[in-house]
């Protein structure tokens, strides 16, 4: 019987301890900077471009907040959870779109097709690397949703 009760303690005692462990606040998340709603549209001879990559690098801070173009060339920046921004002040951004194409290698033939894909960016490629993008954002704390890009 002994056993049992000491059995019985052990279990209401893990799950006392494992109770506690969920309980409390993240410090990571707390520890978080704060991020503003910001978005806008990238449009390639004024028509929207669907699949862009978007990413705000902060001058300030060590963080950068991306998002995706959908089919109206709109984009939302995420930096922690979907679409909630980027911190606030000045950014470098870059912008790239990647298309690759399927092109014949010296071997190719009739009998024994033989291809490999190339990649070639849809937007001019200077915008393609925080290295060689002259484009900036600030982000304000209220939040932009009109920082749009046209190439």
């Amino acid at each position: 019987m002994k056993r049992i009760q000491k059995f019985q303690l052990i279990v209401v005692g893990a799950l006392l301890f494992l109770a506690g462990c969920g309980s409390g606040t993240d410090e990571w998340v707390e520890a978080r900077e704060t991020v503003y709603p910001a978005s806008g549209v990238v449009t390639l001879d004024g028509q929207p471009v669907e699949g862009a990559t978007v990413i705000f690098h902060s001058v300030r801070k060590s963080i950068s907040a991306q998002g995706m173009t959908d089919e109206d060339g709109r984009y939302y920046v995420t930096t922690y959870e979907d679409n909630d921004g980027a911190v606030a002040g000045k950014h470098v951004v870059t912008v790239r779109k990647s298309e690759y194409v399927q092109k014949k290698t010296k071997h190719h033939t009739e009998e024994e097709p033989s291809y490999y894909k190339v990649a070639t960016e849809i937007l001019p490629a200077e915008f393609a690397t925080e290295k060689t993008s002259t484009l900036e954002v600030t982000v304000p704390e209220s939040g932009a949703d009109d920082l749009d890009f046209k190439f």
